[in-house]
């Protein structure tokens, strides 16, 4: 590959995080960018949404941070985005407060796990090392780490299993898509903008948009989402190297769903910012309580894998009702 150099026009699919980060970065050495966005707003997974009636924009996609989201953290906070630390935990059984789950059996079963001749899941490593999947405690992890992944226990993969999250999370309280639009600052965005097709040779480039028009660059940068990739929305001709159509077919994408509840007069008592379920039959195991770093009484329900799927086909009076019912641990 020839290095890029000043003066290049480079097309960027996608105005997601990624997409605005790489367009800044090209912005700032010279090149002649152009972003194209299917949707009709920038910040992909970052959507923040505000509205008068809400004390907090509503983050419906990326807004929690942890130990090893320090470069974002600082360019946020650099971006006058304000940060809340959310400080304790509480877990609760349905006879009561319980200790916190001890994670150093999972993360001892992925050790071992790692060093197998073969990959496999997180439920067959945790099996082999003799710890009950459907145990309440190690369930109770499980859906911590599905409500991060997006996937359950039996489609991770044991040698890649992300670790349990650690410390105290970091929250954003503002809306998060100046972050992005200012990331794109002097760079032509084109939104409601699909591209159908990338064509490329050692000449260049040919990005034609879904309207079916066709416009040249001398490379592209493609951040669309996983799926887009898998389902094919995009056709590149040459077809992608075998190791990278590989790696597509390979990996796998997950289901999260934020689920955002508010109260004129809070229900609850403890100032604990994160609550975890340990044992109960509830489809949303883990609530954060945004009341002691906002002072507002707002309580994001959390939830992935299978569980986020089957809440996701609720109507909106079935998901109030299954929130509320999760909730009722709480009471």
């Amino acid at each position: 590959m020839i290095p890029g150099s000043s003066g290049e026009r480079v097309a960027v699919v996608g105005a997601g995080l990624a997409g605005a980060t790489a367009a800044a970065l090209l912005a700032e050495r010279g090149v002649q960018v152009t972003v194209f966005e299917a949707r009709d707003r920038v910040g992909g997974r970052v959507h923040s949404q505000v509205d008068d009636s809400w004390p907090v924009p509503v983050q419906l996609g990326a807004w929690l941070f942890g130990e090893d989201d320090a470069e974002v953290l600082d360019q946020l906070t650099s971006g006058d985005v304000g940060i809340e630390e959310l400080t304790g935990e509480l877990w609760r059984t349905p006879d009561g407060d319980t200790d916190p789950v001890d994670p150093q059996p999972f993360t001892a079963a992925m050790t071992t796990a790692q060093a197998a001749p073969e990959d496999s899941s997180v439920t067959d490593a945790l099996t082999a090392a003799g710890i009950d999947p459907a145990d309440p405690a190690t369930a109770a992890l499980l859906a911590i780490l599905a409500t991060r992944t997006g996937a359950d226990a039996d489609e991770l993969s044991s040698w890649l299993a992300p670790p349990l999250p650690a410390g105290e999370p970091k929250a954003a309280r503002d809306n998060l898509t100046p972050f992005v639009e200012h990331a794109l600052d002097g760079v032509q965005v084109g939104l409601s903008s699909p591209v159908a097709r990338i064509a490329y040779d050692d000449s260049g480039v040919s990005v034609r948009l879904g309207t079916g028009e066709a416009l040249s660059f001398d490379r592209v940068v493609v951040t669309v989402p996983l799926g887009v990739l898998q389902k094919r929305s995009i056709e590149f001709d040459p077809a992608l190297p075998f190791s990278q159509r590989g790696a597509i077919a390979a990996l796998g994408m997950g289901a999260i769903e934020t689920v955002w509840l508010r109260w004129d007069e809070p229900f609850w008592q403890n100032e604990e910012s994160i609550w975890h379920a340990v044992g109960a039959d509830v489809l949303i195991p883990t609530w954060i309580n945004l009341q002691p770093a906002t002072g507002e009484n707002v309580l994001v329900g959390l939830v992935g894998g299978a569980a986020a799927a089957q809440f996701a086909e609720l109507d909106e009076k079935a998901a109030l009702e299954a929130a509320l019912a999760s909730l009722t641990l709480w009471i």
